[in-house]
């Protein structure tokens, strides 16, 4: 097993006090329950990602990645403009790219989420991610099931923990102040791990 992926235990150890924090919180808007709500969404599609990663269906963690972004993208949108999660809650769909365009950072959300549409979509890149090299580099074969290849988990858990993190960071905002002052030390160590990580995903450094 990837060592790196013991990051993921930390980020969703983090994760499961920031809800049980939450859960201890009398949400009485319509955003703060629309924010709730859609962190238990967040850390379930998480979760299911590392559960497939590790089973080795890696084109298959994509879109639950991308519903993670999603998730935060709309927590995101209903902290800085909570009249938005009336219309979520009563139903009423807001497509990505008008939630987008309420974001000062709107090119960097943009990027991340045409990213991981990119491996959602059925494109051939998509298909690249069943296949795997047998000992002849210019040969490929496409595997029935989930397949075991070791540079695609390294690049693929830096990607997953990128996202666990980022959803944790916009997830943990309204409780922020409610955490322990432990939770926010372990909290900045993921972040530093987290950047040594972007600069070596593929881990030959480790």
């Amino acid at each position: 097993m990837n060592n790196k992926l013991s990051l993921f235990d930390d980020t969703m150890g983090l994760f499961v006090e920031c809800i049980t924090i939450a859960g201890g919180v009398v949400h009485d808007s319509d955003a703060q329950i629309a924010h709730f709500t859609l962190m238990a969404r967040a850390f379930n599609d998480l979760r299911a990602a590392y559960r497939l990663l590790i089973e080795g269906y890696y084109a298959q963690m994509f879109p639950l990645l991308r519903s993670s972004y999603e998730c935060s993208s709309r927590m995101h949108l209903f902290t800085i403009k909570p009249s938005f999660a009336t219309k979520w809650l009563s139903g009423k769909e807001i497509p990505d790219r008008d939630i987008r365009k309420e974001f000062v950072e709107e090119n960097i959300w943009k990027e991340t989420y045409s990213s991981l549409s990119g491996y959602t979509h059925m494109n051939f890149k998509t298909m690249s991610l069943h296949s795997y090299d047998t000992s002849l580099d210019e040969v490929k074969v496409f595997a029935f099931g989930g397949h075991q290849n070791e540079r695609a988990l390294k690049i693929l858990s830096s990607s997953l923990i990128g996202n666990a993190t980022f959803a944790l960071a916009i997830s943990s905002k309204p409780y922020y102040s409610l955490m322990s002052d432990d939770w926010a030390k372990r909290f900045g160590t993921l972040l530093v791990a987290l950047a040594k990580l972007t600069q070596d995903p593929v881990g030959t450094s480790s």
